[in-house]
């Protein structure tokens, strides 16, 4: 749902808290507070500069590759909105209640997803929510819902979330049910897009999460056979799946699993590079042959297929970067992506064993979760994805909590 032509509802809950986070910026007098653990402040300098990298590959792009001033602005403004938006995740969530707050409003927003998908894949759904009919049964849900970020690079890593809340000791009973179900929504959301993509994170949603239980929870017996028997219920679904492709049985399934044969069907019947990427091949190619004749500052913002030639805008993160930004902005952006990464596996080091079960099983879904939005920006250009901003703050604000923490109970010690 929007407001206007391009406010998404979610952007109405960023904005304010992008000015809470810059009002209390100002109240503490001292932008080191904002990063105390040198992971994050690393992190955050090496952000900061891909931001002015891409202020100078979108002034060459206009000036001398004539990239289109509408474009390429849109682009750097949702690029420091992004910036804007992790950086006041960081401000704001300064605790461990807070930080799990904002996984239940991940969870709360898969669940709404989930649900206009599931009742759009039964025929009765909104409008907007359509992409094209399948089969007599089945019709395919559209990805963005008509707008720029796809569904599925929000709802598979909030099902790794899910997850985390289903095994949290602190969960009630009746939550966990609601997990199961907002879980179960996630990947009929997934199914009904049709995209290979979305089937692609939810074999890996589904996988990690399985192969997560079966070694972190190896002294539960209980949970690791159900994490076997998981395990083995989605290979053979796969193969049953392959079958009714190759049977040409698709009406056979229900209605809400019949978009999961188009991904098939689209993997079994390639026979080469092209048919196996469709248009991702020619953005290859044009990647390979052309990367070191603009090196340093790219080709401009938004610029790559129309100064390349190749049909539709990247779809690719790194390619995006690497060809329109250059090589600077490229370093910049996967060195900032290893220290977001580091920190939470720091933190999990540090927590104390009693609390397996709660903050270290939500930090490593939270791994997992980001890994999956860095899986999706090798299908299409995901830093305009809001939730990978939202993903690394929080990955982000995990360390300085942490480190508040430690440093809490050292000065406890001393005092004692």
């Amino acid at each position: 749902p929007v407001i206007g032509s391009r406010l998404a509802i979610p952007d109405v809950h960023l904005f304010p808290a992008v000015v809470l986070a810059f009002i209390a910026v100002l109240k503490s007098r001292d932008i080191r507070t904002v990063a105390t653990t040198p992971d994050v402040r690393r992190a955050l300098i090496l952000t900061a500069l891909f931001g002015v990298i891409s202020v100078v590959s979108w002034v060459s792009g206009i000036l001398r590759f004539s990239a289109d001033p509408a474009r390429s602005t849109i682009v750097l403004a949702n690029y420091f909105y992004g910036i804007a938006a992790m950086v006041s995740v960081i401000i704001l969530v300064r605790d461990w209640t807070q930080w799990k707050w904002c996984l239940l409003a991940l969870a709360a927003g898969v669940g709404v997803v989930g649900f206009v998908s599931f009742i759009s894949a039964l025929g009765v759904g909104p409008e907007w929510a359509y992409h094209y009919r399948l089969t007599r049964q089945a019709v395919r849900v559209q990805s963005t819902f008509r707008r720029v970020n796809q569904l599925h690079s929000y709802v598979a890593p909030g099902m790794a979330v899910l997850y985390a809340l289903f095994f949290s000791r602190q969960s009630p009973l009746w939550w966990r049910i609601v997990s199961a179900i907002l879980f179960a929504l996630g990947a009929i959301a997934l199914i009904a897009t049709g995209a290979r993509t979305a089937l692609v994170l939810l074999i890996l949603v589904l996988g990690g999460v399985a192969l997560y239980s079966l070694f972190h929870f190896r002294d539960s017996p209980l949970v690791a056979g159900v994490s076997v028997g998981f395990l083995v219920a989605g290979l053979a679904a796969m193969g049953a799946l392959v079958l009714v492709v190759q049977t040409g049985n698709v009406e056979s399934l229900p209605s809400v699993l019949q978009p999961a044969v188009r991904p098939v069907q689209l993997l079994l019947r390639s026979t080469d590079f092209d048919s196996l990427f469709g248009p991702r091949s020619d953005q290859f190619r044009a990647t390979a042959e052309n990367w070191f004749r603009h090196p340093v500052f790219g080709v401009g913002l938004t610029n790559f297929n129309t100064f390349y030639g190749v049909q539709h805008e990247v779809h690719n993160t790194y390619l995006g970067v690497l060809m329109e930004q250059g090589l600077i902005a490229f370093g910049l952006l996967l060195g900032s992506l290893v220290f977001v990464l580091k920190t939470p596996f720091h933190v999990l080091k540090s927590l104390e064993p009693d609390n397996s079960t709660v903050e270290k099983v939500m930090i490593a879904m939270m791994i997992l979760a980001f890994i999956l939005v860095l899986v999706y920006g090798l299908s299409t250009f995901g830093l305009r994805q809001r939730i990978f901003w939202m993903l690394a703050g929080l990955l982000l604000s995990a360390g300085e909590i942490s480190r508040k923490d430690k440093d809490t109970e050292t000065r406890t010690l001393n005092a004692d």
